[in-house]
């Protein structure tokens, strides 16, 4: 584009930013905030016992922002109403049908 029209520069710009805003909205789970727990140790310090991303889905129970090890995990005491064991809901269960 030697002497590109204001129609050309205004097109280029509303792809730019078009790509721009579809970036970010790919990336935006890299650049959600992360939890960090601390687990006690028998002498009382406290040590990093993982990162975790609030928009990662739980694969025992299918609900956001925590782990199946945590203590507020919903389905920790429910048992499944397909193969009868505990700590995952019939929905997310990985026994053979």
């Amino acid at each position: 584009m030697d002497n590109p029209s204001l129609a050309q520069i205004i097109s280029v710009a509303l792809s730019l930013e078009s790509s721009v805003s579809q970036a970010n909205i790919m990336s935006g789970t890299v650049n959600s905030i992360q939890h960090e727990s601390r687990k006690r140790v028998t002498n009382g310090q406290s040590i990093k016992s993982s990162h975790r991303n609030v928009n990662v889905m739980c694969y025992a129970c299918g609900r956001y922002g925590h782990m199946k090890t945590d203590r507020n995990f919903p389905a920790k005491e429910r048992k499944c109403r397909k193969c009868k064991k505990e700590g995952h809901f019939e929905k997310f269960c990985k026994s053979k049908p």
